[in-house]
């Protein structure tokens, strides 16, 4: 479970700093609002990720426990995703509704399925399409990085460790 949980917590850290060039991005572009959605976003993301890496230690997990893996990966970025899209309103006042469609949308850019309930961007920040994509981005390396955890022979696993660290 420890395994399971360092690793969790590294692609939480992942995830956290692909989403912090888009906080930037929306810096840039002087989109305050969206900026400070996804400033939030990123420092759960460190704060958990950095917390299960603290604690626990990276090892080979079993397939069983990459599966549990890949499945707490998507819930947990999922919700956390789910941030920008409810402190930028855009699915109305936060209610179910809008937290289920913001769910939604963050669950098909992790999934890399890229279906999506919103009608048009162009009302939105830019910052938000980007981070649309780079959530889409990341969650495809988050699956790569997943498979690889528990389909590779040690020795190739540690070399891509190491190439990541």
């Amino acid at each position: 479970m420890r395994a399971l949980l360092a690793n969790l917590g590294f692609l939480l850290q992942f995830s956290g700093i692909l989403i912090l060039s888009t906080a930037f991005l929306a810096l840039y572009f002087n989109e305050v609002q969206a900026s400070t959605s996804f400033f939030i976003t990123v420092s759960i993301l460190f704060v958990f990720g950095f917390t299960m890496n603290a604690l626990c230690e990276r090892k080979e997990i079993s397939v069983r426990n990459g599966m549990i893996l890949l499945f707490l990966t998507f819930l947990l970025l999922g919700l956390i995703g789910t941030i920008p899209y409810l402190y930028l309103k855009v699915f109305g006042e936060i209610s179910l509704e809008s937290f289920t469609n913001s769910f939604f949308e963050s669950i098909s850019t992790i999934t890399t399925t890229g279906l999506s309930s919103i009608k048009s961007f162009e009302e939105f920040p830019i910052s938000l399409r980007v981070y649309r994509s780079i959530s889409s981005f990341a969650g495809g390396v988050g699956i790569v990085f997943i498979f690889l955890t528990f389909l590779y022979p040690d020795t190739q696993l540690t070399n891509f460790q190491r190439f990541l660290a």
